[in-house]
């Protein structure tokens, strides 16, 4: 099942594919372990987007700390900073509606849970929107390609040895 309508006009989308070295229990399972799989750059990253978008008054990037994520995911819940729009066992929808633009990210796993595929869709609210993604876009590929690489290398088991360090 793939969610149905995610945006009403999609003015930018990706797709990333990898084949899974362990065997999530669901789609949710991956996108946790593919949210603790960012490279260290990339959150310094983040702090730097909210500081220069902060006079614009954007979303940020990243939750408060202290703030806990639910277990299971529910739908209008959240995962870090986005929202959570569709949960089933093979796919998690999130996203956010911002003053420059909408986006969703879809985690997809195959009926087998050996491979998975990540599809960001953006739609521009103004033109603002579409210089911030012009951008923002290099960094958005370039993080969703490493992050992916090192989720799906990764058990959970190795994964949460090396997040004790």
């Amino acid at each position: 099942m793939t969610f149905q309508p995610r945006l009403a006009r999609v003015d930018y989308r990706d797709v990333f594919c990898a084949d899974l070295q362990w065997a999530p229990r669901d789609a949710e399972a991956f996108l946790r372990r593919f949210r603790a799989s960012s490279p260290p750059w990339a959150h310094s990253l983040s702090r730097l987007r909210d500081l220069l978008v902060r006079p614009f008054r954007l979303h940020k990037s990243e939750r408060a700390s202290g703030e806990t994520e639910p277990m299971p995911l529910e739908v209008n819940g959240r995962l870090g900073p986005f929202v959570v729009l569709g949960v089933t066992p093979h796919e998690v929808l999130v996203g956010d509606d911002d003053r420059h633009l909408r986006f969703r990210f879809l985690c997809s796993l195959d009926d087998s849970g050996t491979s998975v595929s990540l599809t960001t869709e953006v739609e521009y609210r103004n033109l603002f929107g579409r210089l911030y993604f012009a951008v923002v876009k290099p960094f958005h590929c370039l993080i969703v390609k490493r992050t992916l690489a090192n989720a799906a290398l990764r058990s959970p088991a190795v994964s949460q040895q090396a997040s004790r360090r």
